[in-house]
């Protein structure tokens, strides 16, 4: 079973880690626990942080926003801070078309 927000494998509750390594406790609704003690508040990424996740990720932008949680100005905002103008302009063009 996987976290429906952030897609990580999610053990069974009564579950060690030691038994099951590369998994995450359960929360409840098929979030993990940290998806569902955060809720539907926003993370407050760093921008090399988010950067990074964006890079890791590699998905289509409005499937990134959905899984980090984040908005499409937010990361336009990180990558032309750090310098990153090929995501920058991804997420502007999700800008445009949402708007």
């Amino acid at each position: 079973m996987r976290c429906v927000q952030c897609e990580r494998p999610i053990r069974a509750a009564q579950q060690l880690l030691k038994d099951h390594p590369g998994t995450v406790a359960s929360g409840a609704h098929g979030k993990c626990r940290t998806c569902h003690i955060r809720g539907n508040k926003p993370r407050a990424w760093a921008g090399q942080e988010l950067l990074a996740e964006i890079d890791h990720i590699q998905d289509h932008p409005e499937n990134v926003l959905r899984r980090l949680n984040v908005t499409a100005a937010a990361v336009e905002k990180a990558a032309y801070r750090h310098g990153r103008p090929d995501i920058a302009r991804q997420f502007s063009q999700l800008i445009r078309r949402t708007s």
